[in-house]
């Protein structure tokens, strides 16, 4: 995966959740989510824990509780779930190309 790719995730993920620091010490939901669907798809493509956690200044175990946190943060927190495929849709998109 390019850096360009990496980026863009970045991007998509902060504009659809709109805040600005996405690796920001805040635990608030919002931030958490987008945090958790940006590790999810990152380890999905093959990024290793510790690259995670280097890109996002958090120790291994806390990016492997966000993923972890994933699906349940998809099936329950409703209000997230329009953010969450569009962000997704999105980075389909990008890796397809």
């Amino acid at each position: 995966m390019t850096l360009l790719k990496h980026n863009q995730l970045e991007t998509i993920v902060k504009e659809s959740f709109q805040i600005e620091d996405l690796f920001s010490r805040s635990r608030k939901k919002s931030i958490i989510v987008a945090r958790s669907v940006y590790f999810f798809l990152l380890r999905d493509h093959k990024y290793t824990l510790l690259r995670l956690s280097a890109l996002s200044g958090r120790d291994h175990a806390t990016v492997m509780n966000s993923i972890d946190q994933f699906e349940g943060f998809y099936a329950y927190y409703y209000e997230y779930k329009s953010q969450i495929d569009y962000v997704i849709s999105e980075w389909e998109n990008i890796t397809n190309i």
